[in-house]
């Protein structure tokens, strides 16, 4: 019989949850089923000083079972895999508890594997379940990391299978973020969403006082003053999760606002919930625009923003023809929305509203591609479209100005509070010309949570 080893991965490996010499047995209980997981000590403690200790230090065990309490099966099995091996056996589902078992035990080479696994596996579709398991096991970096992944793509962790299954704790720790990219309506029908969940896990009706209970503290986390009328009628009041005084409480602050969309959260000023909603406009030589079907224009700001939406001018578009438009960064597409010209013939402007919101950082270059289905039969632009009133901007390309006039002043009211020239703060690198307003709020910086007066909880305290 051959009993020559390569390595000690296969001298110790088909040992590994074998009886076979086995002299210390880990025993899991839960109340779906009992493991007694065989182990060898001496294997054990050569790759964990935690271990040596245990069965060969001052005060050894004296039983040859071992119950563990605080570490899943799992997690355990790939701790045992990697010390009998050195082979890393892990996927989403059991890397948490594998990483707490390494720490546990002091593996530090599996700590830093884990470590590597997860940040390289960390996306908006799992943020929510490995946020929730870094809470689990105190794992407060990974948890922080977890967030800034939530506080960018917010929109898509919420969309993910992981949400619903997040505990209150967790919820409460995302919605105290001042910082997520997202509409405040879209983060209350999350909520709602959870709440029913959260009474069917709690074994409760799926009623509007059950599910108040159930959120807690998170329905007022909420910022609701920063709806429009229209999403706050539509989701909160019609859910009944709000009694009617702070109902009425909240519509007189949205009362108070002119901003025509949302405020996103991730805005300035959320302190009088009037953060300027600002277009900017541009009027352009239209007749120089090129006729074809796809554009694109490059620009960047000088300061951070949160852009919410576009126009477009709509005398190259055939009515009913798909217009679709994608935003990139320096690396990759942001994203893209396709939507459908369906304004009557007069209509000089087309308005892209975002999903979400987006922060523009400041100084870098963004690239927008417009892509038009059909194009009209219209060769040049209405006049109206023109206004010679306004002067040059110039946006170098190329290394020349730009030869399109576009407009030196944000053509509204609200960008004299933030005491800038558009020329200032933004610039077109490229300009083709379909673009005709940008429409953003000022980007959240320095912003102290406890500073924001219309922080919903203090309507909720007073009722």
């Amino acid at each position: 019989m051959d009993l020559t080893y390569k390595n000690d991965k296969d001298r110790f490996g088909h040992l590994c949850n074998n009886q076979q010499f086995a002299d210390i047995y880990f025993i899991f209980k839960n109340d779906k089923e009992h493991q007694r997981i065989p182990a060898h000590k001496l294997i054990l403690s050569v790759g964990s000083d935690v271990f040596k200790t245990m069965f060969f230090g001052s005060l050894p065990t004296q039983t040859d079972e071992i119950e563990i309490l605080d570490v899943e099966p799992d997690g355990f099995k790939a701790l045992l895999k990697y010390l009998y091996s050195q082979e890393v056996q892990i996927n989403p589902e059991i890397v948490m508890s594998t990483l707490y078992a390494a720490k546990k035990y002091n593996v530090a080479e599996l700590e830093l594997f884990c470590v590597d696994f997860l940040e390289k596996s960390l996306t908006a579709n799992n943020a929510f379940l490995l946020l929730n398991q870094a809470r689990f096991y105190d794992e407060l970096e990974l948890a922080e990391s977890c967030l800034k992944v939530i506080e960018k793509n917010t929109r898509e962790a919420l969309d993910s299978d992981c949400f619903i299954d997040i505990d209150l704790g967790t919820l409460i720790a995302v919605l105290e973020r001042k910082t997520l990219q997202v509409f405040e309506s879209d983060l209350f029908e999350a909520i709602f969403l959870w709440s029913k969940v959260e009474c069917v896990r709690k074994e409760l009706p799926v009623t509007p006082e059950n599910q108040r209970t159930v959120l807690g503290r998170a329905l007022s986390l909420i910022l609701y003053p920063l709806m429009t009328f229209k999403k706050f009628a539509n989701g909160p009041v019609r859910s009944r999760l709000l009694t009617d005084i702070q109902v009425t409480k909240f519509c007189m602050i949205i009362a108070s606002k002119t901003n025509s969309m949302e405020t996103p959260r991730c805005s300035t000023n959320l302190a009088l919930a009037k953060t300027p909603e600002v277009h900017l406009k541009f009027n352009y030589l239209t007749h120089l625009i090129q006729k074809q079907q796809h554009f694109i224009d490059s620009f960047a700001f000088s300061q951070p923003v949160v852009i919410v939406g576009f126009a477009l001018h709509t005398y190259l578009m055939k009515d009913k023809s798909k217009i679709t438009l994608t935003l990139k960064d320096s690396l990759q597409p942001v994203f893209d929305i396709t939507q459908c010209n369906d304004l009557s013939s007069t209509s000089l402007e087309l308005p892209i509203i975002l999903s979400r919101p987006f922060v523009i950082n400041s100084s870098e270059i963004y690239t927008i591609e417009t892509q038009i289905e059909k194009l009209s039969d219209c060769d040049l632009a209405p006049q109206n479209c023109l206004n010679k009133n306004y002067g040059e901007l110039n946006c170098v390309y190329c290394g020349r100005y730009n030869r399109y006039q576009v407009a030196k002043m944000a053509v509204m009211e609200h960008i004299k509070p933030l005491n800038m020239n558009s020329v200032d703060y933004f610039n077109f690198i490229k300009c083709s010309g379909i673009i005709s307003q940008i429409i953003f709020y000022e980007a959240n910086s320095n912003v102290d949570p406890e500073d924001v007066l219309v922080r919903s909880f203090d309507i909720f305290k007073s009722n």
